[in-house]
């Protein structure tokens, strides 16, 4: 356990399960958005966003306070078992009240009541969550069990999918497909967990140094959920099951690419987090310039390439009834900028240096911003309303936490770095041009754009001299190189 794992490597494994988190609904989300209709979806939908709130409660700030003070430990058994132990009892403490919470909000609310039955389903992947403790994995950097048991449990679920739920009255069967789909993983962690750490529980936790820093950071979800999911909330109080049905499928292509930017954090965090505890500093500084540049030249080709495909994305994965979608699609597809860039700054830079009040303060700004904009907004532009108020608070989010990080890192070389990224983006858009000429079908389409678009995109960032491209392309082969001799010669 002692000996790094290749950051790239993490990286590359990370992102084949986001790729994986995608291909998964790529299949299922045409099948059940055409089976069980827009109404359908829409009642699914607003029921987990109702559960989000209580899974937030239930989760507080936990995961994230713990990757960052448990990879203190990651070398230790003895005092890693002793902190799991705490944040697994502190974990449970606060699933216990999100629970009670939900059942009095169902029972006072005739609204969320009429919802009870997918709510009370949906809300057992809560407990779930709270004793997978996917958070050691994370600090561990344990991404090969991670891509495995993820795609085993999408393979399932998938079969589960197309057995079960058949007809438009197939909505409680889907929702207990999905339910196995998030729990399933969790349940494996908790089997599994024994090779980093003895779970347990314990009546010893230290109250006082864990509940402030956990409290600010659940105080951060809590606003960032309001921005992430109030435009749905809003939606379905204000408008109704056709308009979350429209705009989740917007959102839904939108979280399946944020899922595969954040692979690059999300793989990264647990090393930053290490190079600081050892003091660092300037290979941490130069870890996470890398990170960024990395993370920019990613993130705005999938932007372009969202907004040119946004019409064919839609009806690749529904049909000509959600076509409303598409304008949604493409505002969301500029908020990813905001959304991954504010994400570094706040988990990468600001958290890591024990500065979770600011992010708190940037998610409140935030938060508030898009919930007020959402009442005035959606009741009369509904669903293209939702989408512009979340890349709103996306910006406003990066711009907060972009300030108070650059105190503590200074990227140079970003300007030159985006005229690159700027010129690899434009055949992305001349080759949708050509290709939307030769009127092939839905699915060769998008994927004759996006195989082509790759392709001549990373030629011409290794050409113009993007590092980050071209680093991260060497160091991955070297990754895998390594790997495959090891495993040849055992």
């Amino acid at each position: 356990m002692g000996k790094h794992k290749s950051l790239e490597l993490n990286m590359l494994l990370n992102a084949i399960r986001g790729i994986m988190r995608i291909v998964f609904p790529l299949i299922t989300f045409p099948y059940t958005s055409k089976i069980l209709g827009v109404e359908n979806l829409g009642r699914y939908n607003f029921s987990a966003s109702v559960v989000s709130y209580f899974s937030l409660i239930a989760g507080l700030g936990i995961a994230t306070y713990a990757v960052r003070e448990g990879a203190k430990f990651r070398y230790n058994r003895v005092e890693f078992n002793s902190f799991a132990r705490e944040m697994l009892s502190f974990n449970l403490v606060s699933t216990a009240v999100a629970y009670v919470l939900l059942f009095i909000c169902c029972i006072l609310s005739a609204r969320l009541y009429s919802y009870a039955d997918l709510i009370l389903i949906i809300s057992v992947n809560i407990v779930f969550t709270t004793i997978g403790m996917d958070w050691v994995y994370t600090i561990y950097e344990d991404y090969t069990y991670i891509t495995i048991r993820s795609i085993v449990v999408q393979l399932i679920s998938l079969i589960l999918l197309f057995v079960f739920v058949r007809s438009r009255e197939g909505l409680i069967a889907y929702t207990f497909v999905m339910l196995f789909s998030n729990a399933a993983p969790s349940l494996f962690n908790f089997l599994h967990i024994r090779k980093y750490c003895d779970p347990g529980l314990t009546s010893h936790i230290d109250w006082k140094k864990h509940t402030k820093p956990v409290m600010v950071l659940f105080a951060t979800s809590i606003a960032m959920l309001i921005y992430g999911i109030s435009d749905i909330t809003v939606l379905g109080f204000f408008c109704g099951n056709y308009e979350v049905g429209i705009y989740s499928v917007a959102v839904k292509v939108y979280e399946m690419v944020k899922m595969l930017l954040a692979s690059v954090i999300i793989a990264a965090l647990p090393r930053l987090v290490t190079l600081l505890g050892q003091k660092l500093r300037a290979e941490f500084e130069q870890m996470a310039a890398d990170i960024y540049k990395l993370l920019l030249s990613l993130t705005i080709p999938a932007i372009v390439g969202m907004i040119v495909l946004s019409r064919e994305i839609v009806l690749f994965i529904s049909d000509q009834s959600y076509l409303d979608a598409v304008i949604p699609l493409a505002i969301l597809s500029l908020a990813h900028i905001g959304c991954m860039c504010g994400w570094f700054y706040s988990q990468c830079i600001l958290v890591p240096m024990n500065q979770e009040g600011i992010v708190f303060k940037a998610a409140v700004v935030s938060a508030l911003t898009n919930l007020v904009l959402n009442i005035l907004l959606i009741p009369y532009f509904k669903e293209e309303a939702a989408a512009f108020t979340t890349f709103i608070a996306e910006l406003i989010q990066f711009g907060i936490c972009g300030y108070y990080g650059r105190r503590y890192i200074r990227i140079k070389g970003l300007l030159p770095l985006i005229v690159k990224i700027g010129l690899g983006c434009i055949p992305i858009v001349i080759v949708n041009y050509f290709i939307t000429k030769m009127q092939l079908s839905i699915f060769v389409h998008i994927m004759a754009v996006v195989v082509l678009s790759v392709v001549i995109y990373v030629g011409i960032e290794i050409f113009l001299g993007n590092s980050a491209i071209k680093e991260l392309a060497l160091k991955l082969k070297g990754s895998l190189g390594k790997k495959i001799n090891r495993s040849d010669y055992g």
